[in-house]
This record gives C-alpha cells, structure tokens and sequence, in this order.
C-alpha cells in the first residue's frame, strides 16, 4: 500500500501530538478573534487575497476555530482533542499526520476552486473575455 511505502520513508517527521497542537491553535485563534477582531479577519482563507500577496493566509487560517462562543469551543475543543488522539492512537502518528495533511490540503484547493468558479472578478473572466465569440 502506498501509505505504508510513505511511512517507511517520511514516518520520522510526524509530528507527535499532533492533536494537542490542532487544538492549541484553535485556542490562539479564540482568543486573536476576542482581543482583535481586525487582526482575526487577515487570518481568513480568501484566495482572492492570497494571489494578490496576503500569501499568509495559506497557513494562518489553521487557528480560525468553528464558533467564537467561549462555553461551545470549550465543548469543542474537547472534542476534538478526545477524537485526534484516539485517531492517532489507533491509526498511529504517521497515518493521523497524513489524515490531517489531506484535510488542510483538500481545504486549500477546495478554496481556490471555488474562487476560480464562483466569484467576480476571478482568474477565469480574463480567460472568458478573450476568447472568439461564437455568434
């Protein structure tokens, strides 16, 4: 299987606790959205901004949290703690990193996909406006 080649060669840089980290940030992440909303709003995933240089945000918005409401992220938090260290008990670090890895990858493309399909101005109308009519 492919994933057993891969950590073979690559399960020396898994990242230990991986869980423990996840939740960290999005604890970093509460408490940035609570002292400075502002600063909260540059850590977005908006690939319009990140082809136009906020390349930032490819990376920071892996502290934006599911909710802002201090009782739920608490439950939240838990949660996924809970859940990301029985996957990487049962799976082992490699295979949760790996898990993980996908995820925010998956998460990235999905966004630049959806940017390049659904809004205006976006990459594709330059494309669109050049090309031959067939009228």
């Amino acid at each position: 299987m492919w994933l057993n080649k891969l950590e073979e060669k690559f399960g020396r840089y898994a990242i230990p606790n991986l869980p423990k980290i996840i939740v960290l940030l999005y604890a970093v992440g509460f408490v940035i959205a609570n002292i400075s909303p502002r600063l909260y709003s540059l850590l977005e995933l908006n690939p319009y901004l990140i082809l136009h240089g906020q390349v930032w945000r490819i990376v920071t918005f892996l502290l934006i949290g599911p909710e802002t409401n201090l009782i739920f992220v608490i439950f939240v938090l838990l949660f996924y703690y809970s859940i990301g260290s029985s996957l990487e008990q049962v799976w082992g670090t490699f295979r949760f990193n790996m898990y993980y890895l996908i995820g925010v990858l998956g998460t990235i493309v999905g966004a630049f996909l959806t940017c390049l399909l659904y809004t205006s101005p976006s990459p594709r109308d330059g494309l669109l406006s050049r090309m031959p009519s067939s009228a």
